[in-house]
């Protein structure tokens, strides 16, 4: 008549099934109650779905998301992130920027273009000379944690054998 109960690892090769013909091999409906365990049927599925269905879930803000993906894409580069780490200390100018990371102006700009474009950092004009400097210092601070934790990863695989600090990364 009704479906015969069979708890998972019984033989019956509900193990290879999906998820819903594998719960329904677990419980029946049979007069609104577990056959085998005489658990009511609803507080099974009721507490299976409160449990397992995230669909629940919700993101509040996604923009967010999108701007912070923006925001790592600016940073992807490697000369960028030296920029920011050299900005952190003063303000300098294109010029000074091209001779301590020992790379064109051209490519300096281009950098500090993308850098301003996506607000990390602003430009002051002295004279003929543009000076740039960090919107907001925190981040630097996110810069070194993030540093923090790489370090950490390359001293776990024996890939830095001393102490290194994240923030004493530039000599002045």
């Amino acid at each position: 008549m009704g479906r015969e109960s069979v708890m998972p690892g019984s033989g019956s090769g509900s193990e290879s099934r999906n998820g819903m013909q594998h719960l329904t091999d677990i419980w029946t409906m049979k007069s609104m109650r577990c056959e085998k365990y005489a658990i009511p049927a609803f507080f099974f599925l009721t507490n299976f779905y409160a449990v397992h269905n995230f669909a629940t879930m919700k993101i509040r803000n996604k923009e967010i998301f999108d701007l912070h993906a923006d925001l790592c894409k600016t940073l992807s580069s490697p000369k960028r992130l030296m920029i920011i780490a050299l900005l952190a200390k003063k303000e300098l100018s294109v010029g000074e920027l091209a001779e301590v990371l020992e790379v064109p102006i051209a490519n300096v700009s281009q950098h500090l273009r993308t850098l301003k474009d996506n607000f990390v950092v602003k430009a002051r004009k002295n004279g003929q000379i543009v000076y740039y400097s960090l919107v907001d210092p925190r981040m630097v601070e996110a810069c070194n944690i993030l540093r923090s934790v790489l370090l950490e990863k390359m001293k776990a695989r024996g890939k830095v054998a001393r102490n290194i600090n994240p923030e004493e990364l530039i000599d002045e």
